[in-house]
């Protein structure tokens, strides 16, 4: 019998029956992520230029600068289609595995 109740106590003892065991702490809730930086603004359009525009009377100057506007218009309002600004960016860095850049 004595073996009996040492056995027991042992047991007891081993399966934590002499601690008290303090409830677990509650988990904090994840800190938010940090907000998304703005967007860069687009430029603002170029000059009121139109693609209906006769360029053949220009001079080689005359018809880079038209040009160049153009572009840029085309570039950052899409001019009746999606602006090239959506995918490559403001600055046509491009989007890594996505867009490619159209600089450097």
């Amino acid at each position: 019998m004595r073996h009996l109740l040492t056995t027991a106590l042992l047991f007891t003892i081993a399966c934590g029956g002499g601690e008290t065991h303090q409830p677990a702490p509650k988990p904090e809730p994840a800190p938010a992520p940090a907000p998304a930086p703005a967007p860069a603004p687009a430029p603002a359009p170029a000059d009121d230029v139109s693609k209906d525009t006769d360029i053949s009377a220009m001079s080689a100057e005359d018809k880079h600068a038209f040009l160049m506007k153009l572009g840029e218009k085309v570039y950052t309002t899409g001019d009746g289609g999606i602006a090239c600004t959506t995918c490559h960016g403001p600055e046509g860095k491009g989007t890594p595995g996505a867009f490619p850049p159209l600089v450097g």
